[in-house]
C-alpha cells in the first residue's frame, strides 16, 4: 500500500469540529442505534473520500486505492472494562450481553484506517464515551473543580458541510439522552452548596450542641471548649464533603445502564436515608426556627 501513496494524499485541507461531550444516561438499546446512526454517517465519510481519490490518483492505482477505502474505512468499536479487559470490532456482534464486560470504563468509536498504510484519510469520526468514576474517598482533587471525564466528539472532513452536519447531528442524538444530574458535576458548583447552605447549617449543629451540652462544656477549659467547636465543624464539612462525592459517584456525568440497576437503586436508598438522617433533620429545624422568630 505504501507504494501507491505519494505526496498528493497529505495536502489536505481538512475542517475539523471536537468538543466534550454532554453528560448522558446512556443504555445498550442506546449504543447499538448510535452506531448504526455512525456507519450510516460513514457511508457518507467513505464517498467524500472516493471523491477525493479521484482527484489524486489514476487508473490501477485509483482503482487499488478505492478497494483499500471500501474495506478498511469501517466503524471501529472498542471497549474497555474497568478490569482490563478490552474488545474490538466492526461488527455489531461485539454488544452481545455475554461478550461485555461486568463494568464498563469506556466506549470508543472510530472510523480511522488501522493499518500503517501510509494512506491518511481526509473523512474521521472519533466518538469516546467515559464511564469511569470518580473514588469517593480521594480528597485530592478539589471538588469545586468541573469534574474529569474524557468523553469527547472529534469530526474532521474535507467538505465543511459534511462536518457540521455530522457533528451538530451526533451531539443532537446525545442531548436526547442528557441526564439531570449535570448539575452536580458543574465547575464551583461545590462552593454554592458549601457556603449558602452547609457552613450555616454547620454553625447551627455548633449553637445546639451548645445549647444541649451545656452543662458539660462549662466544666471544661477554654482551649478544650474551642477544640470540641473546631472539630465538630470541621467533622460536619468532611460528611458533608463525602456525601457529595458519593452523589457525584452514584450520578456520574456519563451513565452507561447496562443491567436493571439492583445496585444503583440500593445506593440511592443509602443516599435518601443518609441526607434524611443528617442534613434534613437540621435544615427543617433551621426553616423552623426562622418563621417562628418572624
Amino acid at each position: 500500500m505504501n507504494e501507491m501513496v505519494d505526496n498528493k494524499s497529505l495536502e489536505l485541507k481538512l475542517h475539523r469540529k471536537m468538543s466534550d461531550l454532554p453528560g448522558c444516561d446512556i443504555n445498550l438499546e442506546f449504543v447499538k442505534n448510535f452506531y448504526n446512526e455512525l456507519k450510516s454517517l460513514n457511508n457518507e465519510a467513505i464517498d467524500y473520500e472516493l471523491k477525493n481519490a479521484q482527484e489524486l490518483y489514476k487508473d490501477e492505482q485509483l482503482k487499488n486505492i478505492e478497494e483499500f477505502i471500501k474495506n478498511n474505512m469501517k466503524i471501529i468499536v472498542e471497549i474497555n472494562g474497568v478490569r482490563g479487559e478490552m474488545l474490538s470490532s466492526n461488527n455489531e456482534s461485539i454488544f452481545d450481553n455475554e461478550k461485555l464486560p461486568n463494568h464498563i470504563s469506556m466506549i470508543r468509536f472510530s472510523n480511522e484506517v488501522l493499518m500503517r498504510s501510509g494512506y491518511i484519510p481526509g473523512n474521521v469520526i472519533k466518538v469516546e464515551f467515559d464511564f469511569n468514576r470518580i473514588d469517593i474517598f480521594d480528597f485530592r482533587e478539589s471538588p469545586s473543580n468541573r469534574s474529569g471525564n474524557m468523553s469527547q466528539i472529534f469530526i474532521a472532513g474535507n467538505n465543511k458541510s459534511w462536518v457540521e452536519g455530522t457533528y451538530n447531528n451526533l451531539i443532537n442524538v446525545l442531548k436526547d439522552k442528557k441526564n439531570i444530574s449535570n448539575l452536580l458535576h458543574k465547575r464551583n458548583i461545590y462552593d454554592l452548596f458549601l457556603w449558602f447552605i452547609i457552613v450555616p447549617m454547620d454553625f447551627y449543629v455548633l449553637a445546639l450542641f451548645e445549647e444541649n451540652f451545656q452543662n458539660l462544656l462549662y466544666n471544661l477549659s477554654s482551649p478544650l471548649r474551642i477544640g470540641i467547636y473546631i472539630y465538630i465543624f470541621i467533622m460536619f464539612l468532611l460528611i458533608f464533603r463525602i456525601t457529595f462525592n458519593y452523589m457525584r459517584w452514584l450520578f456520574p456525568y456519563m451513565a452507561f445502564n447496562i443491567d436493571k440497576n439492583r445496585i444503583r437503586n440500593i445506593h440511592k436508598i443509602v443516599l435518601a436515608i443518609l441526607w434524611t438522617l443528617i442534613f434534613s433533620p437540621i435544615l427543617s429545624k433551621i426553616i423552623n426556627r426562622i418563621f417562628s422568630n418572624s
